[in-house]
């Protein structure tokens, strides 16, 4: 008998996100039209107001990583990426260009973990939420998010209950979330408003910060909303949080095409963000991770990372 070899679900999507990746390299940049962006400032106009509110109600009944394993959820692929978590220190990321930001092994002790679940479907759909959290840093760092056609949780679900789990298993306070990361981001939405933002000029680094246009549309991509819910829906667990800058990190124009964009949100709790000088708060740091996204082109797997 002749065996049929068959594709793992998720190798699947990492071939088809590599031949999508490859095949940019030859196209212009996404461009968003004009309803596109209207509708991205108009969500995210609103979800500013509503998370520096507080008038979003809270999830009553958060899901917890127990909640997650016992509905299927599998946690990591390998020894150093399952349950309980061992935290690694980085090896030192000095490209040339980014040299300035004086990143040390020191700064980042990191966890990398996938949070995935099959679903018995003729196709064997998969949910894959792959990422990066760092207690000591205040960071998650959200690296790629598949989501089934009928999964109910989210990526904010996902990232708040391991978040929960790390920074308790960590000795760190689950409040001093600093750093909300989106790498690689792949959804054509958001990478086409992002390209309107860039204006052409992948390789700079751009910071945008409340009361523009511009912010209000990173907030309501995709992407920006992800980060947004999860602070709005667990404003009982990380206190009531609002992001204070948002960065687009630079890359080269293939690295822009084949790996998508990466852009980090700055959050500060409500209480200080009125303060003078408040979204510049974070600046060390968040510079610091302009040298950490680039470094995780390596990793690119295909996959958005968004909701």
């Amino acid at each position: 008998m002749t065996k049929t070899a068959t594709l793992h679900p998720v190798s699947l999507s990492l071939l088809i996100g590599f031949i999508a990746s490859t095949t940019a390299l030859f196209l212009p940049p996404l461009r968003p039209t004009e309803a596109d962006w209207a509708h991205a400032v108009t969500k995210g106009t609103r979800l500013a107001q509503q998370m520096q509110s507080g008038c979003y109600p809270d999830t009553i009944n958060p899901i917890h990583l127990d909640g997650l394993i016992a509905i299927g959820f599998r946690i990591g692929d390998d020894e150093k990426s399952r349950w309980p978590p061992t935290f690694e220190e980085a090896s030192a990321f000095a490209p040339s260009q980014l040299s300035r930001f004086k990143w040390t092994a020191r700064q980042k002790a990191y966890w990398r973990t996938s949070v995935d679940r099959l679903y018995n479907t003729p196709w064997r759909d998969v949910t894959r939420y792959y990422n990066e959290y760092s207690p000591r840093n205040g960071l998650i760092a959200a690296l790629a998010a598949t989501k089934a056609a009928g999964e109910t949780l989210y990526w904010s679900d996902i990232a708040f209950a391991m978040w929960e789990a790390v920074t308790s298993f960590a000795g760190r306070n689950i409040k001093d979330l600093r750093f909300i990361a989106q790498h690689a981001i792949q959804h054509a939405l958001t990478q086409s408003i992002i390209n309107r933002l860039v204006e052409g000029k992948p390789r700079e680094v751009r910071i945008f910060v409340p009361g523009t246009e511009a912010f209000l549309a990173l907030l309501g991509t995709p992407s920006g909303a992800g980060a947004v819910y999860l602070l709005m829906q667990h404003k009982r667990q990380l206190g009531h949080k609002t992001i204070v800058r948002a960065t687009v990190f630079g890359k080269s124009q293939n690295q822009w095409a084949q790996h998508g964009p990466d852009v980090v949100f700055d959050v500060l709790d409500m209480a200080d963000a009125h303060m003078h000088g408040a979204a510049s708060a974070n600046a060390t740091f968040s510079d610091h991770l302009a040298s950490f996204c680039l470094s995780l082109s390596n990793l690119h797997n295909g996959t958005a990372a968004q909701l």
